[in-house]
């Protein structure tokens, strides 16, 4: 629902499947997801956070800030191509610096390669 609302696109389609609510979420994915969390909950997490927790303080403190700002700014940088692919369709021409970047780093045949699903909505 939120990158329909803020980019006017929906990255996946259950319409065809049985069982769907409005194309958005189906029976058998809910089922699916629902086995992978508890197998994660009950399996797979005590294991890794046994093996997390052996990390000594002093270094995992600054791998996970790291780590923090890394995935902050690879989302930002996601959201902004995005936002320029969404314009760039709807005929809009870079103007400022930073939309020139996206449309050379980001041009719609790497888009259409990250976000194979993506279908526009507006």
């Amino acid at each position: 629902m939120f990158t329909e609302l803020v980019f006017g696109t929906v990255f996946w389609d259950y319409s065809e499947i049985p069982f769907n609510l409005g194309g958005r979420i189906n029976l058998l994915y809910c089922f699916f997801w629902g086995i992978a969390a508890v197998v994660w909950m009950k399996a797979a997490y005590p294991a890794f956070s046994r093996w997390i927790e052996k990390i000594p303080r002093r270094a995992g403190k600054p791998v996970t800030w790291v780590l923090l700002v890394f995935m902050a700014v690879n989302m930002g940088v996601s959201a902004l191509a995005l936002a320029r692919y969404v314009e760039r369709n709807a005929g809009v021409e870079a103007r400022a610096g930073w939309e020139i970047q996206m449309d050379e780093r980001f041009d719609d045949a790497r888009m259409e390669r990250i976000y194979p699903n993506m279908i526009s909505v507006e």
